[in-house]
């Protein structure tokens, strides 16, 4: 299994040229899967990911998760 992380302002998803989704702050995950990884696996990274703490607070220090905003 293989993750890339990354925190975005706004993101979208295009097909065939036409937006079918997208966010405004938040996150853009990027999963490799393989037949062998398990669902305790996937559990545990929601589980990392969730506690992040990725985005600026209101002192401009990188101390809130995606919970938190």
């Amino acid at each position: 299994m293989l993750l890339v992380v990354q925190r975005c302002k706004s993101a979208e998803i295009l097909v065939s040229k036409k937006v079918i989704a997208k966010i405004k702050m938040g996150l853009v995950l990027l999963l490799g899967i393989e037949k062998r990884d398990s669902l305790k696996e996937v559990r545990y990274l929601v589980n990392q990911i969730k506690s992040l703490r990725i985005f600026n607070d209101d002192q401009d220090t990188i101390n809130l998760s995606i919970r938190d905003v």
